[in-house]
């Protein structure tokens, strides 16, 4: 029989004030997964939403903000990415939004062991 152990992330949204706080937090919830030894780590939908604390909000709208965190889509590949690697787990997260049809959608991530991600 198979024993996978997967880890859900209770992910508190703080305000943070550059990208360096996003990593430091993510990568501490990594670490701690890790000394669980789990095999998947499953980050909520909603992690990458924690890096609009970093706008201005005088006069954004949801859509704007939901752009300007697509400009994030290397920052966030690239961290998810090298985390699976060099722990080499399984990482499951949310993706940076992208607009459909008629609506913005929510895009999940997976980077592989390779680093290469999904």
């Amino acid at each position: 029989m198979l024993n996978i152990k997967v880890a859900a992330i209770q992910y508190p949204l703080k305000d943070i004030s550059d990208t360096d706080a996003f990593k430091k937090q993510v990568s501490q919830y990594v670490n701690d997964a890790m000394t669980q030894k789990a095999d998947f780590i499953v980050f909520p939908e909603f992690v990458t939403l924690q890096l609009a604390s970093m706008m201005h909000h005088d006069s954004v709208t949801a859509k704007t903000t939901i752009r300007k965190i697509n400009a994030y889509t290397p920052f966030i590949l690239e961290l998810f990415s090298d985390l699976s690697r060099s722990h080499q787990v399984h990482i499951i997260s949310d993706h940076p939004y992208c607009q459909g049809s008629n609506r913005t959608v929510c895009q999940s991530c997976l980077p592989f062991l390779s680093g290469r991600a999904l």
